[in-house]
């Protein structure tokens, strides 16, 4: 198959919290990727059950990431490693 446009190879997230920490993520592997959610608005009740989980910021991801049916909810402020 004859590509059709070009493929994002990486992705480099600086992500800002509450506390006004902000913290960088890095998505090396973008293959397969349908879709990076950053609000509730395209997500389905399923999604968003899983993106807001709690009152606590600390416990809610910053984004989800959509492989087919899969979803990973991402970077909640324990996961991200970088500090900016």
């Amino acid at each position: 198959m004859v590509a059709i446009r070009g493929s994002i190879k990486k992705i480099e997230f600086t992500v800002s919290y509450p506390d006004g920490t902000e913290k960088v993520s890095i998505m090396e592997n973008c293959e397969g990727v349908d879709g990076i959610l950053f609000s509730e608005l395209l997500m389905t009740d399923d999604m968003r059950a899983q993106f807001t989980v709690s009152n606590d910021w600390c416990d809610n991801p910053a984004m989800q990431i959509v492989r087919g049916q899969e979803i990973q909810n991402v970077c909640k402020i324990a996961q991200c490693k970088i500090n900016k």
